[in-house]
């Protein structure tokens, strides 16, 4: 008998073939290309066949977050992205030997990592210059690898980026409006994924999907070589600390963060694991 399509999520038909062993009567000293070999699609293919509404969705979010009254549309998602970005910083600089003094998360979306006792070697500096961004993609595609994992993990993910909102706030962020922000915001995470069935796939996947972007949904300000922070405080871009440090120019750190994201995100859609709970992998 002929095995039967493979279907996915969507209800799309992969044909691989069939299992029957068919002879060939011929005297060709060509190899011969077997049925699955032949109808097997490409990857990206299979990666859109699986994943093309929340790639669209993705998009879109991306979009709107370019976009000035798009920022506020999705406001929460802007402010997870800071909170995500200067804690990386914080923790890039507890791995080389120095302290947090505070974070603060404003209400433009800005924010700022102030931090001591870091090494005072190029290679630290750069490092914590550094780490906002690529802290924030590889975090995020790290996220994004177990979304269809199983229902559980989602849940289980959602509280503890939830908790470590909240832990954060407590012990790192100082001004008043960053503080309920990101308090708030971390309890909302936790609820969700504690008591949100339908839909918490999609909802865990923006909120990985903001993370790694976060050097895309920031690219006005990665293009320059300093930030206003608060509206009216100027102070040297992450990229221009880093040529400082190692060389080279802002753009051309900017560039490679900004490619890094992107191949970061691509990466968290392509190698997912795939899902143990099939009745939860559902993206409506």
């Amino acid at each position: 008998p002929q095995s039967q399509p493979e279907t996915n999520i969507y209800g799309n038909n992969y044909n691989y073939g069939n299992n029957q062993h068919q002879h060939q009567h011929h005297h060709s000293s060509l190899p011969t290309m077997t049925a699955s070999s032949a109808s097997a699609p490409p990857l990206w293919k299979k990666v859109w066949a699986k994943e093309r509404r929340l790639i669209v969705s993705i998009l879109a979010l991306m979009i709107l977050l370019w976009l000035h009254y798009g920022r506020y549309v999705l406001y929460p998602f802007l402010l997870l992205g800071t909170w995500t970005h200067e804690i990386c910083h914080g923790v890039a600089a507890l791995l080389c030997g120095g302290t947090i003094d505070e974070i603060q998360i404003f209400p433009d979306g800005g924010g700022y990592c102030s931090y001591n006792n870091v090494s005072q070697h190029h290679f630290a500096q750069a490092f914590v210059s550094s780490a906002g961004y690529t802290g924030s993609a590889f975090l995020g595609s790290f996220l994004l690898l177990f979304r269809r994992k199983s229902k559980q993990g989602v849940k289980i993910g959602m509280i503890c980026l939830g908790t470590v909102c909240g832990i954060t706030s407590l012990l790192f962020i100082r001004n008043r409006f960053g503080f309920f922000a990101i308090l708030f915001l971390g309890a909302a995470i936790a609820f969700c994924g504690a008591w949100m069935r339908k839909g918490a796939g999609t909802l865990y996947s923006f909120l990985a999907s903001t993370i790694c972007m976060n050097a895309i949904i920031d690219c006005h300000n990665l293009s320059g070589s300093s930030d206003v922070v608060n509206g009216g405080v100027s102070m040297d871009s992450d990229a221009q600390a880093v040529a400082d440090e190692l060389g080279g120019t802002y753009q051309c750190w900017a560039i490679v963060w900004l490619i890094q994201a992107i191949l970061m995100l691509a990466a968290g859609l392509v190698f997912a694991f795939d899902a143990d709970d099939t009745e939860y992998y559902e993206y409506t």
